[in-house]
């Protein structure tokens, strides 16, 4: 699949959000929290990263409220723009965070945490398939992180129903997820 196919995939998922009603992403999105939550609380998690969601991907910051009252150490990313495009994770606290390079929240103090510490990842993405393939959004900062030497931390996509899909165009650099968490949708 080519680039292009790339980007026409995106921008039909992207409208297919944008064309969800508040109602339907907070019940999506509290529906896949619960299952997180649920799954954390059988798993001997002791660090855990997430993401702080932009405004089209499924909002799991809940989820970090619940980690903190189970001892979990919550973790963000922090995104470096430029020639070397790193993102790297730093401990979360609500109150210590800033709008970074690419309009994401991001923690603006501390130091990086080490790939090889990490227990637990939630991954966002614009789409994923049931096998745990995933595209992003193009930039490759997760493809490059999931990729690291010493990475093993469980990985977990998140997303709305219609972001769970058949069959993705993969390469070789694209890195898989373990699980994909999302409402399954009852026909009508």
């Amino acid at each position: 699949m080519t680039l292009t196919h790339k980007k026409e995939l995106r921008s039909k998922i992207r409208c297919k959000t944008s064309a969800m009603s508040d109602s339907r992403r907070e019940y999506e999105a509290q529906a896949v929290v619960d299952l997180l939550c649920r799954y954390i609380s059988t798993q001997e998690v002791k660090i855990m990263a997430m993401f702080y969601p932009m405004k089209d991907e499924i909002n799991i910051l809940p989820l970090a409220d619940f980690a903190f009252k189970e001892g979990v150490r919550v973790l963000m990313p922090r995104m470096e723009a430029g020639a070397e495009s790193r993102m790297e994770f730093y401990d979360f606290s609500p109150e210590k965070i800033s709008q970074g390079s690419w309009g994401v929240m991001e923690p603006v103090q501390g130091e990086p945490v080490g790939a090889d510490e990490i227990d637990l990842m939630i991954v966002p993405g614009v789409a994923f398939t049931p096998k745990g393939e995933r595209m992003g959004r193009g930039k490759g900062y997760y493809d490059r992180y999931l990729g690291r030497e010493g990475f093993r931390a469980q990985t977990i996509g998140v997303c709305y129903a219609h972001q769970l899909i058949e069959s993705l165009p993969v390469e070789a650099h694209d890195k898989r997820v373990d699980k994909v968490f999302c409402v399954k949708l009852e026909a009508k």
